[in-house]
């Protein structure tokens, strides 16, 4: 596939969603990982039903690919950290609801 976004989606607690992530491809399996998207200090991922349209938990968020055009058959997501690691004694926890690469 030849993807130029992808999308995600976080429900209830948004101190448990990705804050910081790469997103790694591939063509065939015996290359070299690429990564092709970073995310740093993330605050765009709505959490909680509690939270004010339009960030509410169930809206997907689209994010840019830094590398485009070229096509992939495999896809790695390394998530470095979440919001709750900045908390003290609330480390642990992550969710992430969907991750696609569709359109929005």
């Amino acid at each position: 596939m030849t993807p130029y976004q992808y999308c995600a989606n976080s429900p209830w607690d948004e101190n448990r969603n990705p804050y910081n992530w790469r997103l790694l491809a591939k063509a065939k399996e015996s290359d070299q990982w690429t990564t092709i998207a970073t995310v740093t200090n993330d605050d765009r991922l709505p959490g909680g039903y509690d939270r004010p349209s339009p960030l509410k938990y169930q809206d997907r968020v689209e994010y840019p690919l830094d590398v485009t055009g070229k096509t992939w058959q495999y896809f790695r997501l390394g998530i470095l950290n979440t919001r709750n690691s900045l908390i003290p004694n609330y480390v642990g926890w992550l969710e992430l609801a969907e991750f696609d690469f569709g359109k929005n």
